[in-house]
């Protein structure tokens, strides 16, 4: 569903007269993560199915790759930033502001436990307030679901305008406390077979290692340790 809408997406602009589409590729934001293959396929997917699409920036980056560091990120902020000017002052300006704006966003939206905690007893609201409550109790939903689906009202049929009409107070997957999921995720078998094999969470990290992890992208996982 996300790729049908996100090929349609790029369909409409590509009628709009754009220089340059913009489709960048993380196959992983951590060692031991992997991202999504739909996703890291996008721009490849596109260049070789759609016609007369505006170039396409498709940079690839992974930080379970080996040289995936400062350097490689570096570089590619640079081959990006000189198709639109020469001056690399103004190219490292640019990263700078948008390295801020990201954590500035990532803080803001990501909660604390503690924070989690006083949404729970109703002492904060996280989101937009609800309305039509009409004095009553207000009723307490977490909306799960992916990012690109709950904040696009197209593609989530506005649900969560929907329920703050109906005097609910949300709080998002994505707002969750990225350490109370990670706790959470050591509960899960991460491979076929799982139960042929120790839990995850009773091994040692070098054991994990030997079953779970490889030098190819699409073999890694993480687990806290």
């Amino acid at each position: 569903y996300s790729t049908k809408l996100y090929h349609g997406h790029v369909l409409d602009l590509a009628n709009k007269e754009l220089d340059y589409l913009f489709v960048p590729r993380f196959a992983s934001r951590k060692k031991r993560e992997v991202g999504c293959p739909k996703f890291v396929a996008l721009a490849d997917i596109l260049k070789y199915t759609k016609k007369d699409l505006p170039p396409i920036i498709g940079p690839y980056y992974s930080t379970s790759r080996e040289k995936h560091g400062f350097w490689r990120l570096t570089k590619i902020i640079f081959e990006i930033g000189f198709k639109f000017t020469k001056n690399p002052f103004r190219i490292i300006r640019a990263a700078i502001l948008s390295l801020r704006a990201h954590r500035r966003a990532h803080d803001e939206l990501i909660i604390s436990e503690e924070t989690l905690k006083k949404w729970e007893r109703s002492e904060i609201l996280l989101n937009d307030a609800p309305t039509n409550n009409n004095g009553e109790e207000v009723l307490k939903v977490a909306l799960v679901g992916h990012n690109y689906v709950l904040n696009d009202d197209y593609a989530s049929l506005g649900v969560r305008k929907k329920l703050q009409k109906l005097g609910v107070d949300l709080i998002t997957s994505q707002q969750m406390p990225r350490n109370l999921i990670e706790r959470q995720l050591l509960r899960l078998s991460m491979i076929d077979f799982g139960l042929e094999m120790s839990e995850p969470e009773k091994l040692p990290l070098k054991e994990l290692e030997k079953y779970l992890v490889g030098r190819n992208d699409y073999l890694y996982f993480e687990f806290e340790h």
